[in-house]
């Protein structure tokens, strides 16, 4: 090829480039713009590094799309060549034959190059440049537009600024740190975690209170939300309160961890639990040992049947572990496991003696596993309230008002006492020390009532008598002594 040639087909790239990256340009200016325009009008919400992504990589396609449509090769050239300097044809047919051997074929190319060589002090045209000139324009003009419009005022007129601080940010990134690091069970702790973390992205981001309060509401409402998902506690502790078996009451504020005092959770358990175990034996007690029993054996069903219907009432799953704790006291498929159906149905066989060893056995051996369940509920909702209400805290908000079992006042439910002991005694009328009566217990130098000091006091020698240290002899005279002073003897017994 000649220089000539040469020389045309240099300025025909850099022509076919300048077309290209006016396009180009034009075209991801106007793409920039466009969703600058929109984001700011609020029509829509995309990210200014995602704008910029989209805006260079639809340039850069739309360029390399123009350049390859604009043509490079020889043959493109010398067409260009034969149509702007009239050359006619001679370009193209020294190119269709520049392989030929011959005089005539070397005549032409002569030709051919001499009459390049007669225009080589001009350049290739611009040809339609102004399209591509308009194009760069519009799309710079769009890209202007959507840099200059201010951002739509925000609703209601709030103008209000927000940048979130380092110190807010510290404390979201550490309580973030906390859920991750709590016993939350999963896929609760990672959930709660995931929340926090896109609320801090938000809050980055956000530029007015009003999005801030946004992004906080969103976060505390769907953390609220996986506290309730978490727990089954409420809803069965809800329906084990509104049953009419007071024993179902006792064990629904058993595991009601939301009275739990900090740090001795397990005695405010094992006392409601131990008051609920009391009460089986206090509603059967009669002067008659075959009429006790028999009301041990109705009691005993009727506390069954109460549990199963607050179960099924609650709306839990059957394969919820905490249903299946508290069902476990009622019925068991087990064979060698009890429940209260199983040791109703062996009355009056067995003897009420035997029956009540029975049942303290079966609170014995079921309440540790209902406890640590009930724990670990606590621990899902108590990581979450912490985290909804930190947050809250962190940022001056209001904290929402958690749900709370809806339990009858404890006054209202030991008050019923008498009419639970029916009319052969128990702890109340028929023993002698009614439970109305005041007594002064030596630990608070208070007067309370004979029945509550009674419990305390049977606790603590419930537990005593379990370990090594007493004989059977004397275990035998304190569980006598404690009968005597619950009624179940005669007077002429005492």
């Amino acid at each position: 090829m000649s220089e000539s040639f040469v020389k045309f087909k240099r300025q025909f790239l850099a022509v076919s480039i300048i077309k290209a990256s006016a396009c180009g340009i034009g075209a991801g200016s106007a793409i920039c713009g466009i969703f600058t325009l929109l984001t700011r009008l609020e029509v829509t919400d995309v990210k200014p590094w995602l704008v910029i992504l989209i805006s260079v990589l639809s340039a850069a396609a739309v360029g390399t799309g123009v350049f390859l449509l604009l043509g490079r090769t020889d043959r493109q050239l010398a067409r260009r060549l034969d149509r702007d300097f009239s050359l006619k044809e001679k370009m193209q047919t020294m190119l269709q034959y520049k392989d030929e051997e011959g005089a005539i074929y070397e005549l032409q190319r002569k030709d051919a190059t001499a009459s390049l060589d007669s225009v080589s002090s001009q350049r290739i045209g611009l040809r339609y440049i102004w399209i591509y000139i308009l194009g760069l324009v519009l799309g710079l003009t769009l890209l202007t537009v959507g840099l200059l419009i201010p951002a739509k005022e925000q609703s209601g007129g709030d103008t209000r600024r927000f940048k979130l601080t380092d110190i807010q940010r510290a404390a979201i990134v550490q309580l973030i740190g906390h859920v991750e690091e709590s016993d939350m069970d999963s896929p609760y702790r990672e959930n709660v975690a995931g929340h926090l973390t896109v609320m801090l992205e938000e809050l980055t981001e956000a530029d007015y209170m009003t999005e801030r309060d946004a992004s906080v509401a969103k976060a505390t409402e769907a953390i609220i939300k996986e506290a309730d998902s978490s727990s089954s506690a409420l809803e069965i502790i809800n329906a084990l309160g509104s049953s009419d078996s007071k024993v179902a009451r006792l064990m629904a504020r058993a595991i009601n961890y939301y009275d739990w005092s900090l740090g001795t959770e397990w005695d405010d358990f094992e006392a409601k639990m131990l008051e609920a175990q009391l009460r089986i034996t206090a509603e059967a007690e009669s002067s008659d040992e075959a009429t006790a029993t028999a009301n041990l054996k109705n009691v005993l069903a009727h506390s069954g049947t109460s549990i199963i219907n607050a179960l099924v009432a609650s709306g839990a799953s059957e394969t919820d572990e905490l249903y299946g704790a508290l069902l476990a006291y009622s019925i068991t498929e087990s064979g060698e496991a009890d429940s209260f159906f199983k040791i109703s149905d062996s009355l009056p066989g067995i003897g009420r003696t035997e029956a009540q060893s029975r049942i303290s056995a079966l609170f014995t051996a079921y309440n540790t596993a209902l406890f640590l369940l009930a724990e670990g509920e606590s621990t899902n909702t108590d990581t979450c309230e912490y985290a909804v209400i930190r947050v809250c805290e962190l940022f001056g908000l209001t904290r929402p008002i958690f749900e709370r079992p809806a339990l009858p006042k404890e006054e209202e439910e030991s008050g019923s006492h008498e009419d639970e002991s029916g009319g052969g005694g128990g702890i109340g009328i028929g023993t002698l020390y009614p439970s109305s009566d005041p007594v002064l217990d030596p630990n608070t130098d208070k007067f309370v009532s004979y029945g509550e000091l009674f419990l305390d006091y049977y606790r603590i020698m419930t537990g005593k008598i379990e370990s090594d240290k007493y004989t059977e002899e004397e275990k035998a005279a304190i569980k006598k002594y404690f009968e005597i002073l619950r009624g179940n003897k005669s007077d002429n017994e005492n």
